[in-house]
C-alpha cells in the first residue's frame, strides 16, 4: 500500500511540475505565431481557444490525480484498523482484554457429549 501511495504522490508532483511548463509553452507558441505572421487575427483566436482547452485538460488531470492520491491515503488509513487514543496498535486489544466477561455454561445439547482425543501410537 505504501508503494501505491508513493507512486500516486509522484504522479501528483509530476502533474503539478509540468502544468506551468505546458501553459508557458502554449503562451510562447501563440506569441511566436503572432510575431511571425503565421496566423491572422481570426486564426490567433482559434489557436488561443485550443491552448486554453489544453490547459484546462491539464488542470483536470492534475485534479484527478490528486483525488486518486487522497483516495489511496484514505484506503491506507482504513486498512490499518481501529486505533485507540494513545495510537498504539495493540491498545484496543488491551482494552478489550480488561473488560469483564461472564462465563456461560455449555449448551444443554452438548452436556452429555464426550470429547475423544486421539493419542499418538506408541
Amino acid at each position: 500500500m505504501a508503494l501505491s501511495v508513493a507512486y500516486a504522490v509522484g504522479l501528483v508532483l509530476f502533474a503539478l511540475a509540468t502544468l506551468p511548463v505546458e501553459l508557458g509553452a502554449s503562451h510562447r507558441a501563440l506569441t511566436l505565431l503572432r510575431g511571425a505572421g503565421l496566423a491572422d487575427a481570426e486564426e490567433t483566436g482559434e489557436v488561443r481557444s485550443v491552448a486554453h482547452r489544453g490547459g484546462a485538460h491539464l488542470c483536470r488531470r492534475a485534479r484527478l490525480q490528486l483525488c486518486m492520491l487522497l483516495a489511496l491515503v484514505l484506503i491506507a488509513v482504513a486498512a490499518r484498523g481501529p486505533r485507540d487514543v494513545s495510537g498504539t496498535p495493540d491498545g484496543v486489544a488491551k482494552q478489550l482484554a480488561h473488560e469483564p466477561t461472564t462465563a456461560r455454561p455449555p449448551p444443554s445439547s452438548l452436556a452429555g457429549v464426550r470429547i475423544f482425543q486421539r493419542h499418538p501410537a506408541s
